[in-house]
């Protein structure tokens, strides 16, 4: 089974030892183990994976935008048309997992 992982929070790293970042890591985890073979499209990468996740394939979302919150959260809302795009690119995909976050 094919899986997309999406985390387009710029608030959580991926890679990484916040609360957030390793519940990412260990909801792939628990899908790799029930045989998923798991893509990562995410926003933000500030450390490198793990040893047990260097083989993960990995597709790097842009960054959120800078700026006021309208605009910021309108910048957002454009994006999620590439993501689409990307997905649909890389796919066809059994299962799509998204962490919830504003925007996407």
């Amino acid at each position: 089974m094919r899986v997309a992982y999406i985390c387009a929070d710029p608030g959580v790293p991926v890679f990484g030892k916040k609360g957030c970042t390793v519940h990412v890591q260990e909801v792939i985890r628990a899908l790799r183990q029930l045989g998923g073979h798991v893509e990562l499209f995410a926003t933000r990468f500030d450390e490198e994976p793990t040893s047990d996740l260097t083989s993960l394939r990995v597709h790097r979302l842009p960054p959120a935008p800078k700026g006021e919150v309208a605009e910021r959260e309108q910048k957002c809302l454009a994006m999620n048309q590439e993501l689409r795009l990307l997905l649909e690119d890389n796919g066809p995909f059994d299962l799509v997992y998204e962490r919830y976050s504003l925007w996407s």
